[in-house]
């Protein structure tokens, strides 16, 4: 393979790859640290910061915000679209949750911030190191496939060298 034809493979495999790292490396990362929040019972940005416990000790042995786990279960899944990833969360009091703002009928009362979902300096890390070391294996492929149809061109060679030779 010339070094072109390396050139032009890399460019086609490039917007596969942007695809595939959203995919697999974001969603995946992005809902492992989520589900681990709602099981600390914090978010970590730079740092953990704590959930409040709840006023009411009725029930201590269930986590915060897990009652019946649609929450939990809407906060991490992540949706894929045209190489962009999302978390929506559908449930009303999600938000109400996660920043901590009023709730309740009439005067209502202000929820406290427990924040489960969001931008997080540790997320991003990760991600930046899984998507490096995915693009190097991806390269390292593309390169010993360039290695292996080189070695299949260089024995094609040297076998027609040899029944020319007989000729």
């Amino acid at each position: 393979m010339t070094p072109p034809d390396f050139f032009r493979e890399l460019r086609r495999s490039l917007p596969n790859l942007e695809a595939e790292i959203a995919a697999q490396i974001v969603v995946g990362e992005a809902e492992k640290m989520w589900a681990n929040n709602f099981r600390k019972g914090s978010f970590t940005d730079r740092t953990p910061m704590p959930w409040q416990p709840r006023k009411k000790k009725e029930t201590p042995k269930r986590g915060l915000l897990v009652k019946t786990g649609t929450l939990r279960r809407q906060a991490t899944k992540g949706v894929v679209y045209r190489n962009k990833v999302s978390f929506t969360i559908s449930v009303p009091y999600g938000k109400v949750h996660n920043e901590g703002l009023r709730a309740g009928r009439g005067s209502g009362f202000t929820m406290p911030k427990r924040q489960f979902i969001g931008d997080s300096y540790v997320l991003d890390t990760r991600i930046n190191r899984k998507a490096i070391q995915y693009i190097n294996r991806r390269l390292k492929d593309l390169v010993g496939s360039v290695r292996d149809k080189r070695q299949k061109i260089r024995k094609a060679i040297q076998y027609v060298n040899r029944r020319l030779k007989g000729l």
